[in-house]
C-alpha cells in the first residue's frame, strides 16, 4: 500500500492485507483508506493515528480495536494487463466483478445522470464533496478536465501549528485538535511570504 506522496504503509494496516478479489487474480487498485465513528462519519483525526503507528504491538492492537476501511474508487491493473487506459465505465464493471465488500472493503458506487441532486445530498450531510468523471474517461494519476473535484466547501477559523519541511504543507488546528493539512489552493506568493519570515 502506497499514499499518494510514494510512501508505503502497507504494515500500518494489517486488517487490509488480505484484499477479498477473484481468486487468483493480480490486480492493482486505487482507493482511500478511512474511518468511521460510532456515529458513521468519517473521522480524519483517527486515520491520522494510525497512520502514525510504528510499534508493531499497537498497530496490531489498532486493527482490532480501532480497524480502517478501504474505499475502493478505480482499477489501474488486471492480471498483468493495464487498464487504466479503459473507458472508466469499463473499469468500474471490473471492479465490480472482482471485488466483493466486506468488513473491509467496499467498492465506491457511481451516480450517473444525477450529479446535482448527489452534490445537494452531500451538502446536506456536511460531507466533503464529490468527483465528476466523465464515463469514458481515461485512468489519470493528476488534475483532469474529466475528473473534477467539486468541493462542499465550508469556512472556519484554524490556526498553523506545524509545516512540512520537504513540500508545502501546513498542519491547521482547530479548537485544540488537527483540522488537517493545508496544502492546496494557498497562492504562491503567500507560500512565499511566509517561507519568508525567517521560520527554522
Amino acid at each position: 500500500m502506497y499514499t499518494r506522496h510514494n510512501n508505503e504503509v502497507t504494515r500500518q494496516y494489517p486488517e487490509l492485507h488480505s484484499v477479498p478479489v477473484e481468486p487468483g487474480c493480480s490486480v492493482v487498485l486505487d482507493g482511500e483508506v478511512a474511518r468511521m465513528d460510532e456515529s458513521g462519519w468519517i473521522d480524519f483525526e483517527a486515520v491520522m493515528e494510525r497512520f502514525k503507528l510504528t510499534r508493531t504491538t499497537k498497530i496490531r492492537e489498532a486493527a482490532l480495536t480501532k480497524p480502517v476501511h478501504y474505499y475502493v474508487f478505480d482499477v489501474l491493473h488486471y492480471n498483468g494487463t493495464d487498464v487504466r487506459s479503459w473507458p472508466l465505465l469499463e473499469r468500474k464493471a471490473l471492479l465490480m466483478r472482482i471485488l466483493t465488500a466486506n468488513a473491509f472493503y467496499s467498492p465506491v458506487f457511481a451516480v450517473e445522470g444525477a450529479g446535482t441532486a448527489l452534490f445537494d445530498s452531500i451538502r446536506a450531510r456536511n460531507l466533503e464533496g464529490i468527483v465528476a468523471k466523465r464515463r469514458d474517461s481515461l485512468y489519470v494519476g493528476r488534475r483532469s478536465d474529466n475528473w473534477l473535484k467539486i468541493i462542499n466547501y465550508q469556512y472556519t477559523d484554524v490556526y498553523i501549528a506545524g509545516y512540512r519541511k520537504d513540500q508545502f504543507g501546513w498542519l491547521a488546528h482547530m479548537n485544540g485538535s488537527s483540522a488537517g493539512i493545508i496544502e492546496l489552493s494557498v497562492p504562491s506568493a503567500h507560500k512565499k511570504a511566509f517561507y519568508g519570515v525567517g521560520i527554522r
